[in-house]
């Protein structure tokens, strides 16, 4: 098991539009499928999530890069762990209830892995880590 699966799941649920719960949940699953990717690319890297704010802690890790292709992904989980926060806890929020909703947090995963995945496979992954280390260190200690 892995983020994909949720990605996956999140896809199914999204595709067949049985109504809001599931619709919601698809745009759920999405964003914890994107944010498990996110977590093993950054563990890949060294990096372990050791904070009770986990989800913004990985965001900043790629908003906090030099490459635009990094900042962008980390805006991107951003947006998708923003629509999950609707999906989950803004009842109220009809958009929320319909398959576009649902399928856009599905493409927003979809991208987020599928570019991590090429990342992991370049020979970018030193590059990212270096970047990813600067901005660590013009934090200090932790």
């Amino acid at each position: 098991m892995d983020g994909s699966d949720f990605i996956e799941f999140a896809s199914s649920l999204a595709a067949r539009n049985s109504g809001p719960a599931a619709n919601r949940s698809a745009a759920s699953r999405a964003y914890y499928g994107a944010y498990h990717v996110a977590v093993d690319f950054l563990s890949q890297l060294g990096y372990k999530a050791r904070s009770e704010k986990t989800h913004p802690w990985v965001q900043r890790q790629f908003k906090n890069c030099q490459s635009e292709d990094f900042v962008e992904l980390g805006d991107l989980l951003e947006t998708l762990h923003h629509a999950r926060n609707v999906a989950d806890y803004e009842l109220h929020r009809a958009h929320a209830d319909g398959q576009t909703h649902a399928m856009s947090c599905v493409e927003w995963a979809v991208q987020i892995r599928d570019e991590l995945r090429r990342i992991a496979q370049s020979d970018r992954l030193e590059t990212i880590r270096k970047e990813m280390e600067l901005y660590r260190n013009r934090l200090g200690p932790s």
